[in-house]
């Protein structure tokens, strides 16, 4: 099976959409977001989660309502 880079891309993101996505309501929102950062445990992103999840929400959520959607 050959993957190009961009399909292994949006395997990748779909992946771990899923994995922040607790409720299945198919968005994201930045409390989902500081809970996954806290599965990870990285100390830094764990010690930064509040300002990370910030900075994903406002890079990814294209609609400005709170939430990212898959799409």
């Amino acid at each position: 099976m050959d993957i190009s880079h961009g399909d292994a891309d949006e395997l990748f993101r779909g992946r771990l959409f899923e994995k922040a996505d607790q409720d299945g309501d198919k968005f994201v929102s930045v409390s989902e977001l500081k809970l996954l950062f806290m599965k990870i445990r990285s100390r830094k992103l764990y010690r930064d989660k509040d300002y990370n999840a910030d900075e994903v929400m406002e890079e990814f959520d294209l609609d400005n309502d709170g939430m990212i959607d898959m799409d």
